[in-house]
């Protein structure tokens, strides 16, 4: 009975002693198959984060491209107004030269997709006709954010922050220069309506979102699945840049929970212009 025992116990022994190779290589397997799979979920999120920084990228460039164009234009209009004033036209022989001038920004951009305004002192004069002081009697052009913005940019272009305009209701922003000694202003009215972008792959039926904001926040354009109303995708927004500011989305690693819990990457680019970033 005893040599039994000790037989049955060498045969363990010897069986062990056999297997122990076969364990190392399948412990080794599982540890090589466990790190595989952390490096394969590593590459995916830095090709993600590097993949959405570069959408983030496009759309902001894309955005540029559109603020060059009529950057461009207003350089143009302020130089043929500006040699009208240097002739000495007063504000009614202005009117003449500034609706060719904005008819012609018309056929360049299209029916609509800005509305040009000049002020001239206390005079407004615009391609609609239909001015913010026939809706507002005690309307001042002087105390509007897009005037400010533009005096204080000293002759530079720049672009206002999203606000309402009185004329139509509508949310709309303005990229302004002033000249003439700051006296004068040449803008152009956008309205939020009208910005398209072309870098577009998303369809609504992905999770996907896209927004651009202003350097306040302010939603001007917003691509999502999202079933939300407008002011239920400014608070979401809201949100997103309190992390973004607070430095929470930083590496490819980190996500934020969506309204449904699930897990989303943040990718965002901040365009080095006045006004908008996106």
């Amino acid at each position: 009975m005893r040599k039994d025992k000790v037989n049955r116990y060498n045969s363990f022994r010897r069986v062990l002693s056999d297997m122990r190779l076969s364990l190392i290589a399948f412990t080794a397997l599982v540890f090589l198959s466990f790190f595989g799979v952390l490096m394969i979920r590593r590459s995916l999120l830095i090709n993600a984060q590097d993949t959405g920084a570069a959408l983030a990228r496009s759309y902001s460039e894309e955005v540029r491209s559109n603020l060059t164009v009529y950057e461009t234009l207003l350089s143009y209009g302020t130089a043929f107004l500006q040699d009208r004033l240097d002739r000495e036209y007063t504000i009614e022989d202005l009117a003449e030269p500034a609706q060719m001038y904005f008819e012609r920004v018309t056929n360049v951009l299209g029916e609509g997709v800005v509305r040009p305004f000049l002020l001239v002192g206390e005079e407004l004069l615009s391609v609609s006709g239909i001015l913010p002081s026939d809706i507002d009697p005690n309307y001042d052009a002087h105390d509007r954010d897009w005037f400010r913005t533009a005096v204080k940019a000293e002759g530079k272009i720049a672009v206002t922050g999203l606000y309402t305009d009185i004329v139509t209701g509508e949310p709309v922003i303005t990229v302004v220069q002033a000249f003439g000694g700051g006296n004068v202003v040449l803008g152009f009215d956008i309205f939020t309506e009208n910005l398209h972008f072309q870098a577009d792959p998303m369809t609504p039926a992905q999770a996907d979102s896209f927004f651009l904001c202003d350097a306040a926040g302010k939603v001007l354009y917003a691509r999502t699945g999202l079933s939300l109303d407008d002011a239920g995708i400014q608070h979401y927004c809201d949100c997103l840049l309190a992390k973004i500011h607070a430095g929470e989305p930083a590496s490819y690693c980190d996500f934020i929970k969506d309204l449904d819990g699930d897990r989303l990457g943040v990718y965002y680019n901040q365009m080095k212009t006045d006004g908008i970033p996106s």
